[in-house]
């Protein structure tokens, strides 16, 4: 199937760039050092700022972005990677003005870098800088729970609040150029909108369906949850989805969290798989049936529904089986599917059963279960060769992992199209 949307978004990206610069390049002056170095500045911030802004409307999980990017877990890798590129283009900002400055005097320089309740523009410039500098520090070099990145991340709004201040007031050539000072006007208030969205109004405008939990069980670190509607109505998803859920117990936060689907849309229940990995998760052993939970989605875009190759390769890396019970319950007959499981050692195997069980009603379906500790690492080399190289294939495990398989298949001749990845990189 041909998917043209990752072109989608690399031209969103471009007009993006491109607008604010072409409506700022009447007023670039490189005739001088001073004005060269003013100019980059210019630049570094027009350019820094729409990745900025653009990356609050990508992180509210529009579903058409979802869409877009072809799966949500890879638009949040991109916003990622947008937000450290607007990071460093916007500390280059100051930079280069500083430098410009320099040129003058250095007084002028030390000048500029104070910041002083007489130029409030620069001092909102200078906190939004900051407010955004320890927040992608937690984010790049502290490792902290999924609950808590989510929380430090709504002061993020701060950022924004201060960046727009600095821009509205700043007098610079926003307030010569109207087309430009509109370009960024809309573009802020569609980021504040998405951010208001997904933070504070995300309770009363987002679409949630209202679940019941019917059954918990609990095997080693992984918990099997099952729940149903009270009218009796079902979600509609694709084998392969994953959901956000919150649970409403009174020992569980009340946060928001992505699990994989484990039930086949043909099921009136609702199952998850869930490991224990974190304090949110190993707090999930207190529900019990009859408890609420508020589920948003589905998501994602990992699965044979998608990318419909007859001949598939799948391969799990522990948890990471959970989308693959949901393709193999709902497996077509005209698809032929060979799983690899890949566990440190059999107990850990904890929906092994599950698909003992689908292999016994499927002929095309067949699962290899791979204990590391008597086997050794997985590898592409085990795979077998009648599936190679027509296959698509499907990975989902460990990041580390993930990483390694598609490097491997890569080097095998595979293309790029034909490996799909669920890497569940909502941090």
């Amino acid at each position: 199937m041909k998917r043209f949307y990752p072109k989608l978004v690399t031209i969103i990206i471009f007009i993006l760039i491109v607008t604010p610069l072409f409506l700022w390049m009447p007023y670039a002056n490189f005739s001088s050092k001073r004005g060269a170095l003013l100019s980059m500045g210019q630049m570094s911030a027009l350019i820094g700022y729409s990745l900025y802004l653009f990356n609050f409307i990508i992180s509210s999980r529009f579903k058409i972005l979802d869409r877009i990017f072809i799966g949500i877990n890879r638009m949040y890798i991109s916003h990622h990677l947008y937000g450290v590129s607007a990071f460093i283009l916007l500390l280059l900002h100051p930079l280069f003005i500083s430098l410009s400055y320099l040129t003058i005097s250095l007084s002028a320089a030390f000048v500029f870098v104070l910041p002083s309740l007489k130029n409030l523009p620069q001092l909102y410039g200078t906190l939004a800088l900051l407010v955004t500098i320890i927040l992608l520090a937690i984010t790049l070099y502290v490792n902290i729970e999924y609950d808590r990145w989510k929380l430090t991340h709504k002061f993020l709004g701060l950022g924004l609040f201060f960046s727009g201040v600095h821009i509205l007031f700043i007098g610079s050539t926003l307030a010569v150029s109207f087309p430009l000072r509109i370009y960024f006007y809309l573009l802020a208030l569609v980021a504040f909108l998405s951010y208001l969205r997904r933070t504070i109004l995300g309770k009363f405008i987002i679409k949630r369906k209202n679940f019941r939990v019917k059954n918990v069980e609990i095997e080693g670190e992984v918990m099997k949850i099952s729940m149903t509607t009270n009218d009796g109505s079902s979600l509609s998803y694709q084998p392969g989805q994953f959901v956000f859920v919150e649970f409403k117990q009174k020992n569980i936060a009340f946060q928001s969290h992505p699990f994989s689907i484990t039930s086949s849309p043909e099921e009136s229940e609702l199952s998850l798989g869930i490991k224990s990995l974190g304090d949110y998760t190993q707090t999930l052993k207190f529900l019990k049936a009859g408890d609420l939970a508020w589920v948003e989605g589905p998501y994602g875009e990992f699965g044979f529904t998608f990318y419909p190759n007859r001949n598939q390769v799948w391969i799990a890396g522990g948890i990471g089986i959970t989308p693959f019970v949901s393709m193999a319950k709902s497996l077509p007959e005209d698809l032929r599917v060979i799983l690899y499981y890949c566990v440190s050692e059999k107990p850990e195997a904890v929906f092994q059963k599950d698909l003992e069980k689908i292999e016994k009603e499927k002929n095309n379906f067949n699962s290899v279960l791979w204990e590391s500790k008597l086997k050794g690492r997985f590898s592409i080399n085990e795979i077998n060769n009648s599936f190679n190289p027509v296959a698509d294939y499907y990975i989902c495990g460990p990041t580390l992992m993930m990483k390694s398989l598609k490097e491997q298949l890569i080097k095998k001749g595979i293309s790029k199209k034909n490996i799909h990845t669920e890497e569940f990189a909502l941090t």
